[in-house]
């Protein structure tokens, strides 16, 4: 078999080679996916069955079962999402309150080393 290219896949057990090369490894005359539309008057429980009855045939995907799916899954790790964004938000909570008190800190320092240079207090609560 002949190389023709390499793929960027991080995941290194898959294959690829074209659709020629299939009798090599005994797969003519397979294929992964195959997608039907019904037929006016059918549903899509009653393609799923017809398609059942048929040889080699492994399952049968309800055309909307890969989005709910994947809804279900995105919907398990929003969970996470949210449970990270209140620590975030409890996190910058804390960050506003100690950055508040260290500044209230400072100020009464300083307003208590003008007060012994001899500062009156009615002018220490007129300034900014």
């Amino acid at each position: 078999m002949r190389l023709i290219g390499v793929h960027p896949n991080p995941l290194r057990i898959l294959a690829y080679t074209d659709i020629s090369n299939a009798g090599l490894f005994g797969m003519e005359g397979f294929t992964n996916e195959l997608e039907v539309t019904p037929a006016s008057g059918f549903s899509v429980a009653d393609v799923k069955r017809a398609m059942f009855g048929l040889p080699g045939v492994a399952f049968v995907l309800d055309p909307n079962a890969t989005i709910d799916a994947t809804r279900d899954q995105l919907s398990q790790y929003s969970y996470i999402f949210q449970i990270v964004g209140i620590f975030v938000f409890v996190l910058a909570l804390l960050i506003a309150f100690s950055a508040a008190s260290i500044s209230a800190d400072e100020r009464r320092r300083e307003h208590a080393t003008m007060e012994a240079f001899g500062v009156r207090v009615r002018t220490l609560l007129r300034m900014p």
